[in-house]
């Protein structure tokens, strides 16, 4: 491991990068601050995130799902329902969807 050499220590670091790194120290101590003391706040955040990247990427692709199923879906906690049919109900359902079932049934 190579330490600073005499030159890399005596380089000034202008005053808006010395500031920005205050700002990241101060930022980094709240976060651990949040981690320790309110884990569950965090973890109910991060479950809303996901959730609503999922509704916009289902919004996008054209896959319509239940505001109330769609919690229980992204959780893990509710198996999505089977649509049945043959090859015309995959064309329904999201590119990935489809491009992972076509690999299932070639491999």
């Amino acid at each position: 491991m190579s330490s600073f050499t005499e030159e890399q220590l005596e380089r000034q670091i202008p005053m808006t990068i010395g500031w920005l790194l205050t700002e990241l120290g101060v930022c980094k101590g709240r976060q651990e601050l949040y981690t320790r003391q309110r884990p569950e706040m965090l973890e109910t955040l991060r479950q809303a995130a996901i959730i609503q990247s999922t509704e916009s990427s289902n919004r996008i692709e054209g896959v319509t799902v239940d505001k109330k199923r769609l919690a229980p879906l992204v959780m893990g906690k509710v198996k999505p329902k089977d649509r049945g049919g043959g090859p015309r109900s995959l064309d329904s359902r999201s590119p990935r969807l489809r491009l992972d079932l076509g690999l299932r049934l070639l491999g």
